[in-house]
C-alpha cells in the first residue's frame, strides 16, 4: 500500500493559505487528504479543484464539519469546481479533500471569496407549473432554474434533441 501523503485528520502536515494552492494523490478509495488553513472571522474562501468537489469539505479545529456557504459550480469547461466558505470565528479550519479512486492525483486552490453564494435561489430563474422558457445555448453555456415540486409530480424538461425529466420523491 502507498505511503498516504497527507493525514485525513487535524494532525496534518499539510497547509493550504489563501491565494495559495496545494497538490496532493488520493492513494485509495478510502483516502482523505487535509489542510490547515488559517482563516479571520468573516473572513470568505473559496476553493477550486477537480470537479469531483463534492468530496471537499470544511472543519474547524476541533475536527468538526462545518456548513459550506455554497455546494461546487463549474467553471465554464467543467474542468473544475469551486465550493465556498465563510469562517464564523479566527483560527485554523481544514479542509478536507476525499475521492473514491486510488492514485487520484489532485490541486486544489484557495482564494479570497465575496461571500457571495451563486447557488442562492435568488440568482435563478423560478419557474411554476406551465411556465415555458426558450433560449439557445452556446456550447459549454449554462442556464440554472429553481422549481418547487411535490411528492409525486414530474417535471419534464424538452428540447428539440434531449428530453430530460426529474420527478421529486417522498
Amino acid at each position: 500500500m502507498p505511503i498516504d501523503d497527507f493525514a485525513g485528520d487535524i494532525t496534518t502536515t499539510g497547509v493550504l493559505t489563501v491565494g495559495g494552492s496545494v497538490s496532493g494523490v488520493i492513494e485509495n478509495p478510502s483516502d482523505s487528504d487535509w489542510f490547515a488553513i488559517p482563516l479571520t472571522a468573516g473572513q470568505h474562501v473559496e476553493v477550486s479543484g477537480p470537479l469531483q468537489m463534492d468530496g471537499v469539505h470544511f472543519y474547524n479545529s476541533a475536527g468538526q464539519i462545518q456548513p459550506l456557504d455554497f455546494f461546487p459550480i463549474f467553471n465554464s469547461s467543467f474542468s473544475a469546481a469551486t465550493v465556498g466558505f465563510t469562517a464564523s470565528a479566527t483560527g485554523t479550519y481544514f479542509v478536507g479533500f476525499s475521492y473514491p479512486s486510488t492514485d487520484a492525483a489532485y490541486t486544489l486552490t484557495a482564494a479570497a471569496g465575496t461571500g457571495a453564494n451563486p447557488n442562492s435561489l435568488s440568482n435563478f430563474s423560478i419557474l411554476h407549473n406551465g411556465d415555458v422558457q426558450t433560449g439557445d445555448l452556446a456550447a459549454g453555456q449554462q442556464k440554472w432554474f429553481a422549481v418547487t415540486l411535490a411528492v409525486g409530480e414530474t417535471l419534464v424538461i424538452g428540447g428539440m434533441q434531449n428530453v430530460l425529466g426529474l420527478s421529486a420523491g417522498g
